[in-house]
């Protein structure tokens, strides 16, 4: 078998390794961070901010170029309640701008001060102040 030195060797071989791996991952993650800010592409210009019945209920950044509205489990931005279809609409990224398209072919252009009225819910976009 292993001598108790081979051991104790293997044990701080392996708890080194283990903190380099550590290391090399916080650093990447702060080096993808700056990548990410500095970058125009990338930063998110746009929040929803989606009420229901005049209640606060969710705020959402517009990092992706596609979200789905509905009360299906796939939906990006959940609307909860009765009558409210698995799929109401979409928001989608069209040549640098934000359209709002509900599924009855319903397209729109959303900028911030929109308000989009979805059953009980209200969906104002807002630009986010740096």
């Amino acid at each position: 078998m292993f001598s108790l030195w081979t051991i104790k060797l293997l044990n701080v071989v392996f708890s080194a390794s283990l903190g380099l791996v550590a290391l090399r991952l916080c650093i990447g993650g702060f080096a993808s961070d700056k990548v990410r800010k500095s970058s125009p592409l990338k930063r998110a210009e746009f929040f929803l901010r989606v009420s229901k019945n005049g209640s606060s209920y969710m705020n959402l950044v517009l990092e992706k170029s596609h979200y789905l509205i509905g009360r299906g489990p796939e939906c990006d931005i959940l609307l909860k309640g009765i009558g409210i279809p698995l799929n109401v609409g979409e928001i989608y990224l069209k040549d640098g701008e934000y359209i709002f398209r509900d599924f009855e072919e319903n397209e729109e252009k959303i900028s911030p001060g929109a308000e989009l009225k979805l059953y009980d819910y209200c969906v104002k976009v807002e630009r986010i102040q740096n």
